[in-house]
C-alpha cells in the first residue's frame, strides 16, 4: 500500500469521524440593557438579565450541523461560559441539530475575559477542531486564536 493512500485513508477516517466545538457566546439583548445615563450609553448586566445566543454563533451552529450532516460519523459540541441565564444558549444549539452542550458556570464579566474563556474551552475542547466568531458585546476576536494556540488545533473562525 503507497504512502500516499495510507494518508489519504487516515485523513477521511478522522475527518468523517470529527468532533466539532463550537464557541457560543452568550449576550444580553441590547434593547433590554443599554441605558442612556448623563448623555452616555452605558450597559448594565445584572443576575436578572435575559442572555441569548449571538448571532453569528447562531451561523457557526448552522454551518457545524451541516458539516455534521454530510459526513456521517461527526458530531457537534456547543460550549458556552457564563451565569445561569447562559445555559437557553445551549438548549438552542441543541434545538438546532448539536449533539451536545457544555456548560462553564461563571459570573458574566468572568466570561468577557478573553484569556479566561480560552482557557477552560481549551482545558475542555482539547482534540475538537473549534469554531464560531467574537460576540458583539465582548471577546473582540480574541478567544478562538487563543483557544487553538493552548491546545494547538485546528481553528475556523468567520464561519
Amino acid at each position: 500500500m503507497s504512502s500516499s493512500y495510507q494518508l489519504t485513508a487516515q485523513f477521511y477516517s478522522e475527518f468523517m469521524n470529527m468532533n466539532i466545538l463550537v464557541c457560543c457566546k452568550a449576550v444580553p439583548d441590547p434593547e433590554q440593557v443599554i441605558h442612556v445615563a448623563e448623555g452616555r450609553p452605558e450597559v448594565v448586566v445584572d443576575d436578572g438579565t435575559e442572555l441569548r445566543m449571538n448571532h453569528y454563533d447562531e451561523f457557526a451552529i448552522e454551518e457545524a450541523v451541516l458539516i455534521k450532516e454530510t459526513h456521517p460519523g461527526a458530531s457537534v459540541t456547543a460550549i458556552t461560559m457564563g451565569p445561569e441565564a447562559a445555559r437557553k444558549t445551549l438548549k438552542r444549539a441543541i434545538g438546532m441539530g448539536a449533539d451536545n452542550g457544555i456548560h462553564i458556570l461563571c459570573d458574566y464579566p468572568l466570561s468577557c475575559d478573553a484569556a479566561a474563556v480560552s482557557a477552560c474551552i481549551a482545558q475542555i475542547g482539547r482534540g475538537r477542531p473549534a469554531g464560531g466568531a467574537p460576540g458583539p458585546v465582548a471577546h473582540g476576536a480574541q478567544h478562538l486564536p487563543q483557544v487553538g494556540r493552548l491546545y494547538m488545533h485546528e481553528i475556523a473562525t468567520g464561519l
